[in-house]
C-alpha cells in the first residue's frame, strides 16, 4: 500500500513536526501537515486534535483525493483536520509533495502590520535564496494574506484565486490563523518554512 519512499517521508515528517512543536509554533494542538504519496493519487495527513509535542508516526493517516480516510486507518474517533480541503487544493494546484501549516506568531504579526495590497512581500534578503528556484537576493517573494474563515470551501476558492494571480508562490497566510507553506518534499518544504520563520522575525523586529 505504502512504498518505502512514503515510509521514509513519513519518518522525516514526524521529525519536522516534533522540531516545529519544540519551537512553539503549534500551540494547543494547532497546525496540520501532509505529504503526497509516491503513487500521486493519495495523501498522508496528520490526525486532528493531536498534541504535537507528542506526535508520532501513528498520528499520520492515509486519505484519498476526496479526503476520505483509507479503511486501514478508520479507527473509532479518528478524523483528519477540518482544513484537509485546503491541503487537497494546494496539491491539486501545485507540484507540492509536502505541506506544513504552522502558527508562527511573527508571521501573523507581519500579516497584520506589513500587508500591502493583500500580500506580505519579502525582498532584498540573502535568505530568499533558500526558496526553490531563487538564485539571487535581488528579488521579491509574495505571500498572499487571506482572511480567515470557518468555511473551508470559501478558503479553498480564495487560495485558488490568489494562486491564479501570481507566477510563483511558496505559501500563504490566513490572517489571525497561520502560515501554509509547501515544497517538493519534506526537506524542501521544511527549508522553506525555516526561511519564512527567520524572515518573519526579521521583518517584525524591524517595525516593532
Amino acid at each position: 500500500m505504502l512504498s518505502e519512499v512514503d515510509l521514509s517521508q513519513m519518518v522525516q515528517l514526524v521529525k519536522v513536526i516534533n522540531k516545529i512543536s519544540g519551537e512553539d509554533h503549534t500551540p494547543a494542538t494547532g497546525g496540520n501537515f501532509s505529504i503526497r504519496t509516491e503513487s500521486k493519487d493519495s495523501f498522508i495527513i496528520s490526525k486532528s486534535g493531536v498534541d504535537k509535542t507528542a506526535f508520532g508516526i501513528e498520528d499520520l493517516i492515509l486519505i484519498n483525493s476526496k479526503g476520505e480516510i483509507h479503511t486501514d486507518y478508520q479507527d473509532e474517533g479518528v478524523k483528519t483536520s477540518d482544513e484537509t480541503l485546503l491541503h487537497l487544493s494546494i496539491y491539486e494546484n501545485t507540484n507540492a509533495g509536502c505541506i506544513l501549516h504552522t502558527h508562527i506568531l511573527e508571521g501573523l504579526l507581519c500579516a497584520e502590520k506589513l500587508t500591502e495590497n493583500g500580500a506580505f512581500v519579502m525582498k532584498g534578503m540573502e535568505l530568499l535564496k533558500a526558496f526553490q528556484g531563487q538564485k539571487t537576493h535581488d528579488t521579491s517573494i509574495i505571500t498572499p494574506v487571506i482572511e480567515n474563515s470557518q468555511d473551508m470551501n470559501f478558503l479553498k476558492k480564495e487560495f485558488e484565486a490568489e494562486f491564479k494571480k501570481h507566477d510563483l508562490l511558496y505559501g500563504f497566510i490566513l490572517r489571525g490563523h497561520g502560515l501554509y507553506v509547501w515544497g517538493d518534499d519534506v526537506v524542501e518544504c521544511h527549508r522553506h518554512l525555516d526561511a519564512y520563520t527567520y524572515l518573519f522575525k526579521y521583518y517584525w523586529n524591524m517595525v516593532k
